[in-house]
Order: C-alpha cells, then structure tokens, then sequence
C-alpha cells in the first residue's frame, strides 16, 4: 500500500478507535460535498460485515495488526509494540438498474446514468479523500490508503471499496 505520510502517536482513550472511523466517515461526507456529490442517506461506522441491502456510504473495520503499514512486526517482535494500525474500509455503494421482475433488462441509457453517478464517487474516494487524509495523516497516526476496487453489480447495488490503515 502507498503511504499518504507518517506519524506514530499513543492511544490516549478507549474511544479513538470508534473516533478514527467516524472521522474518516466525517471526511468521505466532506469531499463529497466538496465535489457537490450527493451521498446516500445511509451512512454509518460498522464493526462487522457490512449488507449491500439498499445505497449506504460505511466505515468498517475488519482487522487490525501490530506494527505501521510501513514495518508491520514480525511475530518474534509482537510482545514490545505499541502500536496497533487498524484497517478500515470504506464503503460506497448506489443502487442501479436490475432485471425487472417481469425479465426485462435495464436499458443501456439507464445503465450508463447509474455509471455517471458511480464514477463520479470513484472521484470523491480518490481525488477527494486523499487531500483529507493526509490532513489527517499530519496529526498523531500512521496512516497507509490501498487500491479503490469495484463493488457489485451484486444484489441491486454498485460502487467502490477503498481500504485505508490508520496506526493509533
């Protein structure tokens, strides 16, 4: 993964974790508005897996590990650090034209507007966010963003996955 820029610091209270999530979930909301992008209503932090049931913008969190994105610690070395970076992943999924229950397919103008909207958020997760994140990378974490990958068409929703690994 690319570093954005580096910063190590100590977890000062039991809450940063839940704070670093809805942070980065504040910023998705903030580069968004930024590129006058309208979000889905549905917008949360998640401590598990997230359902793809209906558009939503999420912050997950399904691992964590000793050690910076840079030098994570080998096993021999795990008892003696101190930092932890936890690897969120952000969400943003849109719904998009289905098969109707009558067999029909979408049309490819619909396919193609759902697409216009679907990669423009490709734009507010990459372009948008990265600024933000390197704000945030110039306090007191580490702080690594991996590849932007495609979500779906699976269940009636599409969009992007983005990882990004914050060291508290």
């Amino acid at each position: 993964m690319p570093n954005v820029r580096w910063a190590v610091c100590w977890p000062a209270v039991a809450d940063e974790i839940f704070d670093a999530a809805s942070d980065l979930l504040a910023r998705v909301e903030a580069a968004a508005a930024a590129a006058a992008v309208t979000l889905p209503d549905r917008r949360f932090v998640s401590n598990g897996e997230v359902a793809f049931d209906c558009a939503l913008v999420a912050v997950q969190l399904p691992s964590a590990f000793r050690g910076t994105p840079a030098f994570p610690e080998s096993d021999r070395n795990r008892r003696n650090t101190v930092v932890w970076t936890f690897e969120f992943t952000v969400w943003l999924v849109r719904d998009v034209p289905i098969l109707s229950e009558q067999g029909v397919w979408p049309s490819a103008a619909a396919i193609t507007d759902s697409a216009s909207i679907i990669l423009r958020d490709a734009h507010v997760l990459t372009y948008g966010l990265l600024p933000q994140l390197d704000e945030l990378a110039a306090g007191c974490t580490s702080l690594a963003v991996g590849n932007l990958a495609g979500v779906g068409p699976e269940g009636g929703v599409a969009g992007w996955q983005l990882p990004v690994q914050i060291g508290l």
